[in-house]
């Protein structure tokens, strides 16, 4: 009787592995492809991802900061950077020993591991200008000043375009962020449009009606 029990207890376990490697691979298979039809848990362990993500290139940066190293000089290039990516996530006053380089073993030795494509709408559904950004994310641009925070001056923040609006969604529930995803902001000072900005460091927004799609803010330098 008891080798029948442990005979049912590991088959259990097996079917249980089994079942569990079976959800993973179904959320690789729809979050590699940006489709937009994604459970709520695929969404949130997507959002999750991605958050998690950012909070170490913030340290990261931050620690490099601590040795010395000016916001201006940190680079962010990568062997993933492609077109004009190449020069918006580097830094021209960067030291030439890449001691300030985010993704470098001189520097700040963390690997761009990323695939950004997995957070977006799929390539083939948004416009061409768009689709030169697929994959790719800012990491060094003082493109804007959030409300709130910092001065008048332009922050440093990290920015993904085309982000599959359910992962939209729950980013901003991980945060308890109440946003109101068909209000747009599309001008600067982000969150003179859409309050609900204000005062975030990071966040998921409808860019606005022209553009038309949601994007990802992360200040790791407010200004």
């Amino acid at each position: 009787m008891v080798s029948k029990q442990a005979g049912n207890a590991i088959i259990i376990i097996l079917i249980a592995v089994f079942l569990f490697g079976a959800l993973a691979a179904t959320f690789m298979r729809g979050s590699r492809t940006g489709t937009g039809n994604l459970t709520a848990q695929q969404a949130q362990l997507a959002a999750q991802e991605l958050l998690n993500f950012f909070n170490v290139v913030e340290r990261t940066a931050n620690k490099l900061r601590s040795q010395g190293c000016s916001e201006n000089d940190i680079s962010f290039s990568s062997a993933n950077d492609a077109g004009t990516f190449i020069a918006d996530n580097d830094s021209v006053t960067a030291p030439v020993d890449k001691s300030c380089h985010v993704f470098d073993a001189a520097g700040g030795n963390l690997n761009m591991n990323q695939e950004f494509e997995k957070y977006q709408l799929p390539y083939d559904s948004i416009d061409a200008a768009g689709q030169v950004n697929h994959g790719q994310a800012w990491f060094h641009i003082p493109i804007a000043r959030i409300v709130g925070i910092g001065t008048n001056a332009n922050d440093l923040m990290i920015q993904l375009n085309y982000v599959n609006p359910q992962i939209c969604a729950a980013y901003n529930k991980i945060l308890k962020h109440d946003i109101d995803l068909t209000v747009p902001d599309g001008g600067a000072p982000t969150g003179d449009e859409n309050l609900d900005l204000a005062n975030k460091y990071t966040y998921c927004y409808y860019r606005n009606p022209a553009l038309n799609f949601y994007q990802i803010r992360y200040v790791w330098a407010a200004r």
